[in-house]
């Protein structure tokens, strides 16, 4: 069981790293970039920053800075520095929404706060002026997905419409249905189908990572059999390489 828990941990962080950088949403080559600053950013002293945000305060094309800063801002432990790093998180959503991944767009900001209601507002106003673009609205459910669940499922089952065999859409509706089957048992089988049809969609050797959190959600849904089947595959898997 324990082993099978850790390959269910390693397919969900699969899962998480392959949405960040492919076929859909942020491209993998801004997504180094913007990785690359926000690095940068937190090597920075504490001077060099200050001279930063001065020059970002009066500058409109002010992207690479501002994303220096967040990771300078990541390393300040001091409520300045969290709202700071949160103020400069908000220009960039508002501003560059494709240049939003985890390590510049991360957030803790919990549902029902002011700065939440915030958040989540500037993803609805991309996806309202932009309905029909697939990489915006893939980043906007990923950007939201903790702060509004129910919203970024919707923009993921509004995504599935536009792009029904892309397999980061499929596997991301799986996760968001089955962490809602958490909180909901009748859902437990819908989580199962989900994962059942994202799974259908990637290649046969791309498969065996998500092995594990299929193998869970038939457990939920009751399929003993198919349980043990993908288990089986994601401790074989495991071995493997181990």
């Amino acid at each position: 069981m324990k082993k099978l828990l850790l390959v269910l941990a390693m397919s969900l962080v699969c899962l998480s790293h392959g949405a960040q950088a492919g076929e859909i949403g942020v491209s993998s080559k801004e997504h180094s970039r913007v990785f690359a600053l926000v690095m940068e950013g937190q090597d920075l002293s504490d001077e060099e920053a200050q001279d930063l945000a001065t020059t970002v305060a009066d500058a409109e094309d002010s992207l690479d800075a501002r994303l220096k800063l967040i990771g300078y801002y990541d390393n300040q432990r001091s409520r300045e520095g969290r709202e700071a790093r949160q103020e400069q998180m908000f220009w960039v959503a508002e501003n560059a929404p494709k240049s939003c991944i985890r390590k510049s767009c991360k957030t803790i900001l919990r549902p029902g706060l002011p700065a939440t209601t915030r958040w989540v507002g500037i993803w609805e106003s991309h996806v309202n002026a932009a309905p029909e673009d697939v990489d915006l609205l893939f980043i906007a459910a990923e950007m939201t997905r903790r702060q509004d669940p129910d919203f970024a499922r919707s923009l993921l089952f509004q995504l599935k419409g536009l792009v029904p065999k892309n397999p980061h859409v499929a596997l991301d509706i799986a996760l968001a249905v089955s962490d809602q089957s958490k909180h909901d048992t009748t859902l437990r089988d819908d989580a199962y189908r989900y994962w059942l049809e994202a799974i259908e969609l990637l290649p046969k050797k791309r498969r065996v990572p998500f092995s594990a959190a299929v193998a869970e959600a038939a457990l939920e849904a009751g399929e003993m059999d198919d349980a043990v089947h993908w288990a089986t595959i994601a401790i074989e898997k495991f071995d493997a390489i181990h």
